[in-house]
């Protein structure tokens, strides 16, 4: 696990995320940890089946990028602290792509303990994605409606999550 930097820096103290990423045999799994005063985040509850919705960036969620090896395309994936996610291909940078049905498949498990919560998700099949590079972000959404950005590497003047210096870990 790495931990994830605050674009502004302001909540490091009170709150610490740590993304990690592994390869498995059959699946990509992505590993998220949160840990601090949670009563200040707006958390939505764990949801009993997790469900596709759209906009989870603009809320508490843990975010993925996979790029392609051979050329800029990527995939964005979010998911919410109530266990519901998206999927979204771009062609380029912030240029969205149409996705007909993926044979995507999405294993979503959390912990929730006091101070922590903890979220393992297994993308697959791994045969499916051609990964060059991959980037791993948060959103928190705090109770003062303000949202703080994190991701183990800032390249620019403002949070861009989709920015491809930004996704480091090189595979």
């Amino acid at each position: 696990m790495q931990k994830l930097l605050e674009f502004e820096g302001y909540h490091q103290q009170t709150f610490t995320v740590e993304a990690g990423f592994i390869r498995q045999e059959s699946a990509y799994r992505l590993e998220y940890r949160l840990s601090g005063p949670l009563d200040k985040l707006v958390i939505p509850a764990k949801a009993t089946q997790s469900a596709l919705r759209d906009e989870l960036w603009k809320h508490s969620c843990f975010e993925a990028f996979f790029q392609d090896v051979k050329s800029q395309a990527y995939w964005e994936f979010n998911f919410s602290l109530s266990r519901d996610w998206a999927i979204y291909r771009f062609g380029k940078y912030r240029e969205r792509v149409e996705a007909d049905t993926l044979p995507i498949e999405l294993v979503i498990q959390q912990e929730r303990y006091p101070g922590e919560i903890v979220m393992k998700v297994d993308i697959g099949p791994r045969a499916f994605f051609e990964i060059g590079r991959v980037g791993l972000t948060a959103v928190l959404e705090h109770g003062d409606a303000i949202r703080s950005y994190w991701a183990l590497s800032h390249t620019g003047e403002k949070p861009d999550f989709h920015a491809s210096e930004s996704f480091i870990i090189n595979l």
